[in-house]
């Protein structure tokens, strides 16, 4: 079912195929916010599995963490956070990063809530 106005609910979006086998940026928090990470999909439009890879840069110490490795089936796909694995709170300057095993066949869509500036932040 398609929700009319996705905005009027404080949820934005974005998407990126995942082009190469290397990590791919697809979402990085403004220095003075924060957002709520709501789902992570990722569908696998090849006929073979294809592995995929979440993580997350922190912007205070650029450390990457790895949140998620799995493999997605052949035309299907995945919600990362489904199943009492999310939400994932990032703060300013991290970064959501996804990597794929095969170039140019995996879609992802990360949808996310902004926050606004954490306190004490100047």
């Amino acid at each position: 079912m398609a929700v009319g106005n996705f905005n009027a609910y404080g949820v934005e979006r974005v998407g990126a195929n995942l082009a190469t086998t290397g990590l791919t940026g697809v979402l990085t928090v403004p220095d003075d916010d924060r957002y709520t990470v709501k789902c992570i999909l990722a569908y696998n439009s090849a006929t073979t599995a294809t592995s995929v890879t979440v993580s997350w840069i922190d912007g205070d110490t650029s450390t990457t963490y790895t949140l998620f490795d799995q493999s997605i089936a052949g035309t299907t796909g995945n919600d990362f956070l489904d199943g009492g694995a999310g939400p994932l709170v990032l703060k300013g300057g991290d970064t959501l990063q996804l990597q794929a095993s095969a170039a140019g066949v995996v879609d992802v869509t990360v949808s996310y809530m902004a926050l606004g500036r954490l306190s004490g932040q100047t």
